[in-house]
């Protein structure tokens, strides 16, 4: 009998050894799949479905030692070995992605956004945003007195974004918190919270779209591309009205879309959005093909990035760039002129519309 109970107890024991190990596979692929960040594995595309992981960024800097006690003493990066190969330079790791300083010249610099967040970045995720602003502040006051961040104050929480119909970008209330600082070469890093924006960004967990939805989302999508290939007609001029008959609140409406970045209405004036209605007959699409007509013209696209509060905590206006661009929405299907130059003064273009 006794044996027979130690044969029991010994395939209990398996089993209870095998059952454990099963749930640690199904807990790691669990914790591998919210790694993934709003991956959908049916969407694959290229080399997808061979790759795994991002394993590491490299940049180019001009002093190696100095860049290296940047991303150490105020990242938080830490060194690690390196092969010994023909190349100066330094690696560092955050943990889950290696960051490899090379020696050579930057393509960038210091000092190229003065009044503007519109910059190429490396993010890193943090769950305590209001502690890493306390540890800026007194590595500020004890150790880097000369160390400066700025905070951006554009970017809405999935909240926010569902009540707020217009952008607002006065301070950080009901915003994502995102600190940027900018390393000795001009490269940007930003600290953030951005796992407020999970549930809000590509697939709601569990979600599934249908193939129906997918066919009907391509539809519009071509049709969408279409419209926007054909050349655009000016409405007869008997649609135009006169400028008290315009509509206040699609132009109020116009007027408030100047504050998202990158938008047609950006650079005009009120009078000159209420021209581009009069001229519409209060029709807003045509309104915008209008101002989208006026860009083509002057070859040139007025971009007004958000504001942001700097270091101060001070609100800190930003500077319009003007780029060279040609859309293809405008029919043009040749040469779209995809250079894009950050110009100290507006080109000479006309007021009217």
């Amino acid at each position: 009998i006794s044996s027979f109970l130690a044969g029991g107890a010994t395939a209990a024991g398996f089993f209870e050894n095998k059952l454990a190990a099963m749930q640690k596979e199904l807990k790691d692929a669990q914790e591998e799949e919210k790694e993934q960040l709003h991956w959908d594995k049916k969407q694959v595309r290229g080399l997808g479905d061979l790759l795994r992981r991002v394993n590491h960024l490299a940049i180019i800097v001009e002093d190696v030692g100095r860049s290296l006690a940047w991303y150490s003493d105020i990242i938080g990066f830490q060194q690690i070995q390196r092969p010994n190969f023909d190349r100066h330079g330094a690696w560092l790791t955050m943990g889950n992605i290696e960051l490899h300083l090379i020696k050579g010249k930057p393509h960038t610099k210091r000092g190229q956004h003065p009044d503007d967040l519109i910059v190429c970045h490396l993010a890193l995720e943090v769950t305590d945003a209001s502690a890493v602003l306390q540890r800026l502040e007194q590595m500020q006051e004890v150790q880097q007195h000369n160390l400066r961040w700025r905070q951006n104050v554009s970017v809405p929480t999935p909240e926010t974004s569902r009540t707020a119909k217009f952008e607002s970008h006065t301070d950080g209330e009901g915003k994502v918190t995102q600190f940027f600082l900018e390393d000795p070469d001009g490269y940007w890093i930003e600290i953030c919270n951005c796992s407020v924006l999970d549930a809000a960004v590509g697939y709601p967990a569990g979600a599934k779209v249908g193939g129906m939805v997918r066919a009907a989302l391509m539809r519009w999508v071509q049709r969408a591309r279409q419209h926007c290939r054909e050349p655009f007609r000016f409405p007869h001029p008997a649609t135009a009205i006169a400028l008290h008959q315009v509509d206040g609140q699609k132009l109020q409406n116009l007027a408030c879309r100047r504050a998202t970045y990158g938008d047609i209405c950006q650079g005009f004036g009120v009078e000159q959005l209420r021209h581009a209605l009069a001229h519409a007959g209060n029709e807003v699409p045509t309104a915008v093909r209008l101002l989208q007509q006026v860009r083509a013209r002057e070859g040139s696209w007025v971009l007004l990035p958000p504001k942001f509060l700097d270091n101060s905590k001070q609100l800190h206006l930003t500077q319009p760039i003007y780029m060279e661009h040609r859309p293809i929405l405008l029919g043009n299907t040749g040469n779209t002129g995809n250079s894009a130059n950050r110009q100290n003064s507006p080109p000479n273009r006309p007021t009217s519309v």
